[in-house]
Order: structure tokens, then sequence, then C-alpha cells
């Protein structure tokens, strides 16, 4: 199978599968790192305190290396409908 080839509905799910991990991943790295801990901070009434972030790690830097591209290539793979764009991520 090509990679202009239609993708399967289990492709599909997959692609969207793979976007919302990476989504999550990225948008959770970058909250914790901006504001915190977030039961902390909403037991202290306020979700979005200023100057309460955590410092990554070494490793941690290297695992937003890796994660956060993962969300514009999957992206633009559902939208071309490339049905091999889970070699590009690997």
């Amino acid at each position: 199978m090509d990679s202009t080839a239609i993708p399967t509905k289990k492709q599909f799910w997959i692609s969207i599968a793979i976007f919302t991990q990476a989504l999550i991943a990225t948008l959770g790295s970058l909250y914790y790192s901006t504001f915190g801990e977030p039961f902390e901070n909403l037991m202290g009434g306020n979700f979005f305190p200023e100057d309460m972030g955590f410092v990554p790690c070494e490793l941690c830097w290297f695992a937003r290396i890796l994660m956060y591209p993962m969300v514009i290539l999957s992206l633009v793979g559902i939208f071309t409908k490339d049905t091999k764009f889970t070699n590009y991520l690997l």
C-alpha cells in the first residue's frame, strides 16, 4: 500500500489516538513546568499561579524534544491522509 492510499477506519482512529496522546503529553509538560502541581493549585484556589512551575530534569528535556514535534507531524499526517506518517514518527 502506498502513502497516497485512503486510510482505513482503523488507521484513522490510530492516528487520532497518536495525536491525542502527543497533545496531552505536550500540554501536560507545559502546564507542570509553568504552573506546578495542579491538585495543590486547586486546593489553593488558583489553577494558574505564577512562578510555581517545576524545573524539568535533563531527561525531561530529551522527552520534550521528541514529543513536541509529534503533535505537528501527526496532525499533518491526519490532514494529508498519509497512511505511513507513523514511519516518520518512529
